[in-house]
């Protein structure tokens, strides 16, 4: 949820277009990398909510 906020914020406010959100998992040896999912709409309601 927190990349999804990150996300959302920089699309809107600067006009960025972003792709994908991965997340990275480093344990000394090697990198795992997770693909987020952009939970957009939970982000609106929660700011309209606040805004309310």
């Amino acid at each position: 949820m927190q990349l999804s906020f990150y996300r959302y914020l920089l699309e809107q406010y600067y006009g960025l277009k972003i792709n994908s959100q991965l997340i990275a998992q480093l344990d000394g040896e090697k990198c795992n990398e997770y693909i987020g999912r952009y939970y957009k709409k939970e982000v609106m309601d929660i700011i309209q909510d606040q805004q309310t």
